[in-house]
């Protein structure tokens, strides 16, 4: 391979990674940023385009630096593929599992009324009455 192909494969690729970036502002403008990537518009904006960009050169008869330049473009794009896979096979992460100890609540005890008993002179006096 000559250095000129070298470089238009190398310059393809920075130059859609550029584009890349641009097409994912459309997710912050259309508000789906946090969205699941396949609801993302730049996903399929990537897919599309990328294949579009593919099948151009093989259908239209298009200068050599061109067509490996849409090739290689177009090739990176499609690669959004993948994050599609990555995230529909991604397991959900587990809720996050906190120990939290029970709080004992405070009850005061409460009050007993006391029993009232007799006083000693009411038991001597008891003991000392006659019985009959």
């Amino acid at each position: 391979m000559a250095w000129k192909e070298s470089g238009i494969i190398l310059g393809a690729q920075h130059l859609f990674k550029g584009i890349e970036t641009i097409i994912e502002q459309i997710d912050v403008i259309a508000g789906k940023s946090a969205a699941p990537v396949w609801q993302k518009p730049s996903t399929w904006i990537n897919v599309l385009g990328g294949a579009a960009l593919i099948i151009l050169p093989r259908v239209k008869r298009l200068p050599a630096t061109l067509d490996t330049l849409l090739t290689v473009g177009g090739s990176y794009m499609t690669t959004k593929v993948w994050d599609i896979i990555e995230q529909a096979m991604a397991a959900p992460a587990p809720a996050a599992v906190r120990f939290v100890p029970a709080i004992p609540v405070y009850t005061p005890p409460t009050p007993v009324a006391a029993e009232t008993a007799p006083t000693p002179v009411a038991v001597e006096a008891a003991e000392t009455a006659p019985t009959f």
